[in-house]
């Protein structure tokens, strides 16, 4: 097909299978990279490690290929730059974030007096969805409403055990799998996104949020640090802390008037960086440098 279409650029998305039949056919070719395999290998289970073992090692191959051959990488957030430079990446890296769906750019006032916090993503143990649900017993008339659409079923099984015992079962809803216009929705009957995770490069789900004008409060892993300005337009905190999380989503609706100037400056940055108008045009820019073209 790419014989057919003669492209001028070929742009692989990921250093998996997209990334590796990029390189392989064009000179041109770029690679936005979403982060590095390695990390996620060691932020999973020694189950998981071991029962994809085989795609572990594929995945491995295919982004030690993509990060030698690629000249040109676009790099969705300064972490991933910081990484590519350890690995003493020899060509140009590009700093282009992901561009997030119109949809989330509407002039909405997120309520701070709603209670209802906010996860989306999957329920894995490397996504910490259980230290929310910890935090949740420490802080009383907040609800979590969880929106997700792969699921770990022991790890599952945990967090409904610990509800259970807990007496949480009014205050946690399983949403489940959701579009882009029903997150929203759930969004702006939110007070703040909740996101406890172990691993992350940078989740879109934060951009999403902060479009929408929702607060963040994650765990200061991979590039998380460098999406939410830690006390502007969220808090960034240490993982694996469920007391920390439960101050801190008390201290985001304390006061009024600071919930109402976080809201704003997250939708202000949001449209500065993550917009598709303000991505399309960086890469723009970016495909007309590489060929060259005034």
């Amino acid at each position: 097909e790419l014989d057919k279409i003669n492209p001028d650029i070929v742009h692989g998305q990921g250093s998996g299978f997209y990334g590796y039949y990029a390189l392989r056919y064009s000179k041109n070719a770029i690679i936005t990279l979403h982060g590095l395999a390695g990390k996620f290998f060691k932020a999973a289970r020694l189950s998981d490690q071991i029962s994809n073992i085989y795609n572990w090692i594929i995945l491995l191959f295919l982004e030690n290929y993509c990060i030698v051959k690629a000249n040109n990488i676009i790099s969705i957030n300064p972490w991933v730059s910081e990484l590519l430079k350890r690995k003493k990446y020899m060509g140009k890296i590009w700093n282009i974030p992901n561009a997030i769906s119109e949809d989330y750019f509407q002039d909405i006032k997120i309520n701070y007096k709603n209670k209802n916090l906010l996860f989306v993503g999957s329920i894995l143990p490397r996504k910490g969805v259980l230290h929310i649900v910890k935090a949740l017993k420490e802080i009383t008339y907040y609800k979590l409403f969880l929106i997700y659409q792969y699921v770990d079923k022991k790890y599952l099984n945990e967090i409904k055990m610990f509800i259970e015992e807990n007496n949480l079962k009014d205050r946690v809803t399983f949403v489940g799998s959701c579009d882009s216009k029903q997150i929203f929705e759930i969004m702006k009957k939110s007070c703040c996104l909740v996101l406890p995770s172990k691993m992350e490069t940078a989740p879109m789900v934060i951009s999403e949020a902060m479009a929408a004008g929702l607060p963040c409060i994650a765990t200061n892993v991979g590039g998380i640090k460098y999406m939410i300005d830690d006390g502007l337009t969220g808090y960034v905190i240490p993982k694996n802390d469920a007391k920390i999380f439960s101050e801190k989503i008390q201290k985001l609706t304390k006061s009024p008037n600071q919930y109402l100037k976080m809201s704003t400056d997250c939708r202000n940055r949001a449209e500065k960086k993550f917009s598709i108008d303000i991505v399309s045009r960086k890469t723009y820019r970016l495909y007309k440098q590489i060929l060259d073209i005034k």
